[in-house]
């Protein structure tokens, strides 16, 4: 294994020499043996009783140890709860010349005057590949750093070195960084804006002020999705602003816009890829606010599930087009046949009898304005057999085709019940 430049053993007595030969053999055994950071990192803070702290070359913790110490520490505490060290950390780590002196430094030092003057710490950085991929801090406790805990601090980063090389990958793009950021934000690991809004810099991610998610999922609901990679980079490549990361049930992709009358352009293509695909995209409303992309995560998979119950099964869900549906799964079947309007309970039971789709009919009327022509041309009918068929309904089932009341209780109960008419 390289060492770095000069010898750790020069200036040395020879029991300081005979403690860092033991070390130094302890530590490089967990290479020889294939043993991962995490344990590498408790073995080197037990030999030298201090806590430690691992980063990626981004700040993300990669692993925190405190060996049962209390690390009163502010840089320690922010990075044990948000994961990172946060934007102010980084900034005192730049304005005090930190940085600086840690890249420029060819060995471990120890930092004992401002960040470092209560809880003096050894810093030094972990080449990856021959980049910097890492930073490693060791925080005093009780007795002061000796020279040999600066020389063990050199061995133990030139063995993470090789570590960090075998194992996962572990320095951070930009990219990553964002998908990281979505991911804590669905799973709750994000709480507070100063948190968020540190990552966001991190990333140097600019955002556009409208946010949508779309769940997408395969026809059957059942299977897991195929060419997920292929379908992430067909829309990335036609939405560069969305991200699209991989869940449990397919794919979620959040878009990302700046002007509002952009969305029936974006909701076109979301259509037709569906269609040729074959896929389901259920699609939340818009939001402001990234925050919030955990609830509307949910409210797809509401939408998605609504969707699964509807009579007319559509490739393309919008929580915009179905509020009343999304209302329906609150509430239960006994409440919705308590609502039902029971001139639709008539014509739903004529439909499943003469295999009929008069339900259907009066539903796309009603949310054509009312206008023959505009629901015909929906239903690719002819205007004449459209009015034929009004006229039949209202036969049917006694309904007052231009009674706004009963209209209106019409469509409710064709979205609380899905169709179903129950």
């Amino acid at each position: 294994m390289k060492m770095s430049k000069g010898n750790l053993f020069d200036d040395l007595s020879e029991n300081e020499r005979e403690e860092l030969k033991r070390r130094k053999e302890l530590i490089v055994d967990y290479l020889i043996q294939k043993r991962r950071p995490e344990e590498l990192i408790h073995e080197a803070g037990t030999l030298m009783q201090c806590p430690i702290m691992l980063t990626t070359n981004t700040y993300r913790v990669l692993v925190m140890d405190d060996l049962g110490f209390e690390v009163n520490d502010p840089i320690w505490r922010g990075a044990k709860k948000e994961g990172y060290c946060n934007a102010d950390s980084v900034a005192l780590f730049e304005t005090e010349g930190i940085t600086r002196r840690v890249m420029s430094q060819e060995r471990a030092f120890v930092l004992d005057y401002g960040l470092g003057e209560r809880i003096p710490r050894i810093l030094h950085k972990i080449d990856v590949f021959g980049k910097i991929g890492a930073y490693i801090g060791i925080f005093q406790t009780g007795r002061p750093f000796n020279r040999v805990d600066l020389a063990t601090a050199d061995i133990l980063c030139q063995v993470l070195s090789v570590m960090l090389e075998r194992g996962p990958k572990t320095i951070d793009s930009k990219e990553e960084i964002r998908d990281s950021i979505l991911y804590d934000l669905i799973e709750g690991r994000i709480t507070e804006y100063a948190v968020l809004n540190d990552r966001i810099r991190w990333a140097a991610w600019t955002l556009k002020p409208i946010f949508r998610c779309v769940m997408i999922t395969p026809s059957d609901r059942d299977t897991d999705l195929d060419n997920g990679d292929y379908f992430s980079y067909l829309l990335t490549s036609q939405l560069p602003d969305s991200r699209i990361l991989r869940v449990p049930e397919g794919l979620l992709l959040l878009m990302n816009y700046a002007q509002e009358d952009a969305f029936p352009a974006l909701k076109r293509f979301l259509s037709e890829t569906a269609e040729k695909y074959g896929l389901f995209f259920n699609v939340s409303g818009a939001f402001y606010d990234l925050m919030l992309i955990r609830a509307q995560y949910e409210m797809c998979l509401l939408i998605r599930n609504m969707a699964k119950h509807r009579r007319y099964a559509e490739r393309l869900n919008c929580f915009d087009d179905s509020p009343l549906e999304v209302l329906a799964e609150r509430i239960t079947p006994r409440e919705r046949r308590l609502f039902a309007l029971p001139k639709y309970g008539i014509l739903a039971a004529y439909d499943k009898r003469h295999a009929t789709d008069y339900c259907r009919t009066m539903t796309t009327f009603i949310e054509s304005g009312c206008s023959v022509t505009a629901a015909s041309a929906r239903l690719y009918i002819h205007r004449n057999t459209m009015n034929k068929r009004l006229n039949r309904i209202a036969e049917i089932c006694g309904l007052e085709i231009l009674n706004g009341k009963e209209l209106i209780h019409f469509y409710l109960t064709d979205k609380l019940t899905g169709g179903r008419g129950q």
